[in-house]
């Protein structure tokens, strides 16, 4: 584990306790040596993910419904739901993500919380009823394996969240979802619906199986 510095967050009335990698710069020197580190910038606290943390906080959750957070990094997304009462199991291709993302729901009064390592170009049997996902749009070429990953492991009336920064991409994530049989809903910070994508702003995307 990396030597790590705590960082205090105020989101939606709440206090929430962050350890991350005091050294980002270790992160990418590391992934650099090793090809098989994966992502590097698994420890960097994006801003997609406080906003989205903080509509997480703002909305109304079905207690006790169970979530998978996909591509956790520190775990922020995850933990907001554990406070709003969903049942998160967090997930990254990095375990020592996974670790640290466990580490910080425990230090914020989950000590219970699952994890589990996962790459989402591998087949998924485990299903949920919402999946949560922070700025994981950035490479068109993982989006074909996303949907597929999306497509096993969300429960048949289960919703797939993610947040994004308004990156170009994800026009092209949500032609090729609505093209394979999903509903796709837009949402700003503020949660108000909106009827097309937003340039360098954070939205929402609210996937569901079109019926």
């Amino acid at each position: 584990m990396y030597v790590l510095k705590t960082t205090f967050l105020d989101i939606a009335q709440h206090q929430i306790v962050l350890d991350l990698p005091a050294d980002p710069e270790q992160l990418l020197q590391d992934a650099a040596g090793n090809e098989g580190a994966g992502d590097p910038y698994w420890g960097i606290l994006w801003p997609a993910a406080t906003m989205m943390a903080e509509c997480i906080l703002k909305s109304k959750w079905p207690a006790g419904q169970r979530a998978l957070e996909l591509g956790c990094g520190a775990g922020l997304v995850g933990i907001a739901g554990l406070l709003a009462g969903l049942d998160v199991k967090f997930s990254d291709i990095v375990p020592e993500a996974v670790l640290l993302a466990r580490h910080n729901a425990s230090r914020n009064g989950f000590a219970n919380s699952t994890g589990l390592v996962l790459d989402w170009r591998q087949a998924q049997a485990d299903r949920f009823g919402v999946i949560l996902a922070s700025d994981v749009l950035y490479e068109r070429s993982s989006h074909r394996s996303l949907l597929d990953f999306l497509q096993d492991a969300t429960e048949p009336e289960g919703r797939c969240i993610i947040g994004d920064p308004g990156r170009l991409n994800a026009g092209h994530f949500c032609e090729l979802a609505i093209a394979n049989g999903w509903t796709v809903e837009l949402f700003d910070h503020g949660l108000r619906k909106q009827a097309e994508l937003s340039e360098s702003c954070f939205q929402l995307l609210v996937l569901t199986r079109s019926r």
